[in-house]
């Protein structure tokens, strides 16, 4: 797995837990801080891994290397962050992210979705509107968590309204491109008189 993807699982089931539990206010960062905090327990790291496995149904052996990947994890700073910034982005820009989810999803209100697509559109869409990681990229490391943690036609699904998503701003990119040049159009001719 690699390091970033790896990231974005955190996350992901840091907002897919805080989704189906909601907490105080503060609940999500609190959570997130105790989850991503470099200072905790081996056997903490190693029940969370071995939940993990069973999840993926693997075998002790995956399991103990997979832990060693997640210790490798906390002890990198940069991807620490990366996880606290989708966490906190989420969190932050939620109903604005479900708004443009429901415009994607045509005939699927938010509410209505799996938790798991659900939380996973939330974050690509955040990546895709906040973050500069290719839209491709996003698109991709959703569909593969889709896969990993969705029902049969998540990924799928998760693929559709992303793609949407991502041609939804490519076309108010050209659409503000075109307004730019009008608008250079109009001020050399401006200038011109």
């Amino acid at each position: 797995m690699r390091p970033r993807t790896f990231a974005r699982e955190i996350a992901f089931q840091v907002l897919y837990r805080e989704d189906l539990n909601p907490a105080p206010a503060d609940g999500v960062v609190a959570y997130d801080d105790a989850l991503l905090d470099q200072g905790r327990q081996t056997r903490d790291l190693t029940d969370f891994v071995r939940h993990l496995a069973e999840l993926r149904g693997q075998e002790d052996a995956d399991a103990a290397e997979e832990c060693e990947f997640y210790s490798q994890w906390l002890r990198t700073p940069a991807l620490v962050e990366f996880s606290r910034l989708l966490i906190h982005g989420v969190t932050a820009h939620r109903a604005e992210l479900d708004d443009k989810i429901a415009a994607a999803a045509e005939n699927w209100s938010v509410p209505r979705m799996a938790a798991t697509d659900r939380n996973l559109l939330r974050l690509g869409c955040y990546e895709i509107h906040y973050t500069n990681t290719p839209v491709k990229v996003v698109i991709d490391e959703a569909v593969e968590l889709a896969k990993r943690f969705g029902g049969a036609q998540s990924a799928q699904f998760v693929n559709g309204i992303l793609d949407k998503l991502m041609q939804r701003k490519e076309e108010i990119r050209i659409s503000k491109s075109e307004i730019r040049n009008k608008s250079e159009e109009e001020n050399l001719n401006d200038q011109d008189i």
